[in-house]
């Protein structure tokens, strides 16, 4: 057992809740545990997350399974050549990798992300002119003018607080009739915030349909609702 931060990291998978220092710890991907529900998670733990996450990079994320939820989401998005899309939530910069093997060259590509760290290593993945990473968090504005984007994609982040602030902004930018498509976990016990991110959307103006879609990791099959938010 190892901490980093806030966060616990064990070699092998545990229960879905321990016990540390008298406080509960939830699993989250197998191996990390963290101090609250995903979506109850402060900036701090967040940003620890995503750090985290990319440090041990392999040893707790499945590529195979990653990639193609985000191919999903790409499809999902009818995003073609040279569009301008954000990736909300952008992590390491696995989206940028996804496109590569699709062979969609596209216009620019802006990764937004609430950690530094994230921030720092999306930009060296990003091999091109036109891809740039930028901390986005409450009440940050984007860089880019209202309708000028053509889609929005966000992968493994919408299960996480997410603040009216960012939607708006996100709906600022994006055209009329683009498409802002993003998975989320099917958790029973979590289904309160996937049904307030979705009203969300809609208090903004977005016109929201959903499907669940199952995918296979590690021969376990995963169900993540897969949303599309169109302005």
């Amino acid at each position: 057992m190892e901490l980093f931060n806030n966060l616990i990291y064990v070699k092998n998978s545990l229960d879905d809740t321990i016990i540390y220092n008298e406080h509960q710890y939830y699993r989250y991907m197998d191996k990390i545990y963290i101090p609250s529900p995903p979506s109850e998670l402060n900036i701090n733990d967040v940003s620890s997350l995503s750090e985290i996450r990319i440090r041990l990079n392999g040893d707790v994320i499945d590529y195979d399974y990653t990639e193609s939820v985000i191919e999903l989401i790409i499809n999902n998005s009818d995003i073609k050549e040279d569009d301008y899309v954000i990736d909300f939530g952008c992590g390491g910069g696995t989206s940028f990798n996804v496109f590569s093997k699709l062979n969609i060259k596209l216009g620019k590509l802006i990764g937004l992300d609430i950690s530094e760290f994230a921030v720092l290593t999306a930009e060296k993945v990003y091999s091109s002119d036109n891809a740039s990473a930028s901390v986005f968090g409450d009440e940050a504005v984007i860089d880019a003018g209202d309708n000028s984007v053509d889609a929005v994609i966000s992968s493994f982040v919408m299960h996480f607080n997410i603040y009216e602030s960012q939607l708006k902004e996100l709906y600022r930018v994006l055209k009329v009739g683009g498409k802002f498509v993003y998975n989320d976990y099917v958790y029973h016990k979590y289904l309160g915030h996937s049904k307030r991110v979705i009203r969300m959307l809609e208090e903004q103006g977005f016109i929201v349909e959903q499907e669940v879609v199952e995918f296979r990791a590690e021969g376990v099959i995963k169900k993540h609702l897969i949303v599309t938010a169109m302005k």
